[in-house]
């Protein structure tokens, strides 16, 4: 057995507070622009363009 699949949902601008209650409750991962611009910066990868 491994380690079953996970979703990970990105948004520029965030997510509201209803979106992160239900994507907390079924175990989902989610970032911002700027959370997933400090993982791309830990791993020595290039930033997401601004839009």
């Amino acid at each position: 057995m491994g380690i079953p699949p996970r979703s990970w949902f990105f948004s520029y601008s965030g997510f509201t507070e209803e979106a992160v209650a239900r994507m907390k409750a079924v175990g989902m991962f989610w970032s911002s622009q700027t959370e997933l611009n400090e993982l791309l910066d830990y791993a020595g990868l290039r930033r997401l363009p601004d839009l």
